[in-house]
């Protein structure tokens, strides 16, 4: 059994943002081996990997309706900081 995932961690550069924040992108797994505890590890690594660059906080973006991954963010300690609108036309 293989684990698909993918994350890249990169520290904020941009004058609007602040240097010492990353952000997490293109976190995913196969729907076959998730809630195995993959996606914890992953993120729990970012996190050691966040520290150990002086790093004091990590952003991510997650779909509203993706319910389990919201749900691991927040029982690891993410917060809701932001929210995107969309309308159909």
């Amino acid at each position: 059994m293989s684990v698909m995932t993918d994350v890249r961690l990169e520290p904020m550069t941009e004058d609007q943002y602040k240097p010492w924040r990353a952000e997490a992108e293109a976190h995913y797994a196969r729907s076959d081996v998730r809630r195995r505890g993959y996606g914890r590890a992953i993120m729990l690594a970012a996190e050691r990997w966040c520290h150990d660059n002086a790093l004091r906080s990590i952003g991510l973006r997650v779909f509203a309706h993706n319910t389990g991954a919201r749900a691991l963010y927040e029982q690891l300690g993410f917060t809701e900081t932001s929210r995107n609108m969309t309308k159909d036309l």
